[in-house]
């Protein structure tokens, strides 16, 4: 009986870790270069919030139109799915659809639309933090959910009757999040240049 060396099998395709290291390495500009773009984006987004705002609607729209689309042909194709839940999912889909329509077709809705789905789910969250706290009968959470939850109550009801406000700190924390990640990438690159040049 014949064994087989371990050493002596046949190579794989796999790339070594030390040429993936390398490989890496000597793509540090890309990263780079992203970081940079992603900072631009950042400081676009701060100086134009109107136009950001604009993009936004309509990307929401869109995506209402997408999802509804998707469910109407899900119901369509899926026949393994009971009759009444097909019917559901195509009157969602539709509700959808027609909601992405509107949405696109009058961006001051559709920017509202989504003011108010934030709000609705700040208070959902908010909501079951409380219960949950109350639920915990150990005591141990029962504080931070309880903080938590009457936070997300109460930023829910403020986003909802100051949509205004919510659109401006959405904008203005989407635009700080770009900067912070571009800087956070443009290090990352400089470390992984340093690294490979040691």
């Amino acid at each position: 009986m014949t064994t087989i060396d371990p050493s002596t099998a046949a190579p794989t395709d796999a790339p070594a870790p030390t040429d993936l290291a390398a490989s890496v390495a000597a793509s540090w500009w890309l990263l780079l270069a992203l970081g940079v773009l992603t900072i631009a984006a950042g400081i676009g987004v701060l100086a134009w919030p109107g136009l950001t705002l604009l993009v936004l609607a309509v990307l929401f729209g869109v995506w209402l139109l997408t999802s509804g689309a998707v469910r109407v042909l899900g119901a369509i194709a899926d026949k393994g799915l009971p009759p009444a839940m097909r019917i559901a999912e195509g009157l969602i889909g539709a509700l959808l659809v027609a909601a992405g329509i509107a949405c696109v077709t009058n961006l001051v809705k559709s920017l509202t639309t989504l003011v108010l789905l934030m709000g609705v789910l700040f208070v959902v969250d908010g909501v079951g933090d409380v219960v949950a706290a109350i639920a915990d009968h150990s005591g141990r959470q029962r504080m931070w959910l309880g903080v938590t939850g009457v936070l997300g109550i109460a930023a829910g009801l403020i986003v909802v009757s100051r949509p205004d406000i919510a659109l401006a700190t959405l904008v203005a924390l989407v635009g700080a999040l770009l900067v912070l990640v571009g800087v956070a990438r443009i290090a990352a690159a400089f470390a992984i240049r340093r690294l490979s040049a040691a």
